[in-house]
């Protein structure tokens, strides 16, 4: 495999993992991503069901000569900008209230911080599988 795919792989299996332990250590449920997606607010939660889509693109788009390996592309640059933009905006959201309320403890902002990182995972695990399939080249008969 690839490095790209690799990177992007690991990367994923990271921020789930940060969304899982901070929402875990703010007392959340152990369903805690279920809980993450109906919390978030209207943008996150669009931009997370955009993402699914993307996701499931990216596993069953089939791969094709061609047009296959240039839509799985764009479907992994379009993931992978759109979870960094929606987290970056969260993150912009989570530290003006932090600013406002003056209350920094993790424990209270670790709910907003794993809804805020939920679109970046989401974001890059289609990306990993976009990568990890455009790479691949079909089978010739």
């Amino acid at each position: 495999m690839k490095p790209l795919p690799l990177a992007l792989g690991a990367a994923t299996l990271v921020a789930f993992a940060a969304c899982i332990g901070l929402s875990l250590y703010a007392g959340m449920p152990v369903q805690s991503l279920l809980y993450l997606f109906l919390d978030a607010e209207f943008i996150t939660k669009l931009a997370d069901m955009l993402l699914l889509v993307m996701v499931g693109l990216a596993a069953f788009l089939p791969r094709g000569r061609g047009q296959g390996g240039g839509l799985l592309t764009i479907i992994m640059g379009l993931a992978l900008g759109l979870g960094l933009l929606i987290t970056l905006l969260n993150a912009s959201f989570i530290y003006r209230a932090v600013q406002m309320s003056g209350m920094p403890d993790l424990r209270i902002t670790a709910p907003s911080l794993a809804e805020g990182l939920l679109p970046l995972a989401l974001g890059l695990l289609a990306g990993f599988l976009a990568a990890a399939r455009a790479g691949k080249r079909p089978a010739t008969t």
